[in-house]
């Protein structure tokens, strides 16, 4: 790329920084696509659930415990096809690289709770990988009558976040390993 290429892009770039807008899902033509962009995506309300699932995370991040970690992978670094390689890990270390951020996990709660209020019956949400249980805790919150199914690979993980669950008073979620 030559410099006047380069500078180029980089001016336009700034010129649309400076002069592109905001839409807020003006623009999108399906009703049910506005209003899911308008009032669930850039929805800033703080629900009732956040500030206890947060903690939970907050003390996951804090933890000294460890658990053994089962890495199903791919298989070529395995001792043998189809083995998982066990590791033992800080729980703070999985809380801090596999937890999904508060932002995303937020999202799913709205979105989860708008479907439940549309649908006008409980949902059964289904989660692949539990993890520590955070993004599963926010699932599960909008309503008592949905359930939430989630797979596990590591029972030690799973059981760290069963512990979270029973914390949190969630009793609509249906752990499998």
């Amino acid at each position: 790329m030559s410099f006047g290429n380069a500078l180029y892009r980089a001016r336009s770039y700034v010129r649309h920084q400076l002069t592109a807008w905001h839409t807020g899902g003006e623009g999108i033509h399906s009703p049910t696509l506005f209003y899911i962009v308008r009032m669930i995506v850039y929805d800033a309300n703080a629900y009732y659930a956040y500030p206890r699932i947060e903690q939970q995370r907050a003390a996951l991040l804090r933890s000294t415990a460890t658990v053994q970690q089962l890495d199903y992978g791919t298989g070529s670094d395995m001792p043998q096809a189809g083995t998982p390689l066990a590791t033992l890990t800080r729980v703070a270390d999985i809380a801090r690289t596999h937890l999904e951020s508060p932002k995303i996990a937020q999202l799913l709660y709205r979105l989860v709770n708008y479907l439940t209020e549309a649908e006008q019956r409980p949902l059964t949400v289904l989660e692949l990988g539990t993890s520590l249980g955070i993004t599963t805790a926010y699932l599960a919150s909008p309503s008592p009558k949905n359930t939430v199914l989630t797979y596990e690979g590591a029972s030690d993980v799973l059981d760290e976040a069963m512990a979270i669950w029973r914390t949190l008073g969630l009793t609509n979620i249906q752990p499998v390993v």
